[in-house]
């Protein structure tokens, strides 16, 4: 099992004691930039989802994957118009506008049929939506967490308040 210990390339005696550390513990040290928050794999879990049900439409159509291109507007057609309990089951698109929810992408453009082709229900391709719809809220709630809490510190550091940004050792 490998653990990992994200740093920001601090000193260099820091880096060497954490290094030494990671050595002894067997640990993998990883450099990150300072608020990149991108880094700690959120994205690609989200960018997995979608492949997932890309792949899975690509099987229901016994399709090119050349035509993947042609397949984005009906996932993101679908996570904008699905209700969703934390905006109180409404869809994202229907809370943008104001308006009532329209009917989501039901037919697509597939070249190789040429002409437009009908969605089929079809479980495996819900499944893996609601798998990406709930990566895609729990990536809004850790940045929606990390927000306030540098909003806590900026009201800290409005209050005067001496934050420390130093170490033992620097």
């Amino acid at each position: 099992m490998v653990f990992v210990t994200p740093l920001h390339q601090g000193s260099l005696f820091k880096n060497k004691v954490i290094a030494e550390l990671s050595r002894r513990l067997q640990t993998q040290q990883t450099f990150t930039p300072a608020y990149s928050s991108w880094l700690d794999g959120s994205i690609e879990r989200i960018n997995r989802g979608i492949l997932q049900v890309i792949r899975a439409t690509i099987r229901t159509y016994k399709s090119s994957y050349k035509y993947w291109v042609y397949l984005v507007p009906i996932v993101q057609s679908n996570l904008n118009h699905i209700p969703v309990p934390s905006l109180g089951n409404r869809a994202p698109i229907e809370l943008l506008t104001g308006l009532q929810c329209p009917t989501p992408l039901k037919e697509f453009y597939l070249p190789e049929s040429g002409g437009l082709q009908d969605i089929p229900d079809c479980d495996e391709i819900d499944e893996y939506l609601a798998t990406l719809w709930s990566s895609l809220q729990a990536l809004h709630c850790d940045v929606e967490d990390r927000r306030f809490t540098q909003r806590l510190l900026n009201k800290k550091g409005h209050r005067g308040e001496n934050l420390v940004n130093f170490a033992v050792g620097d």
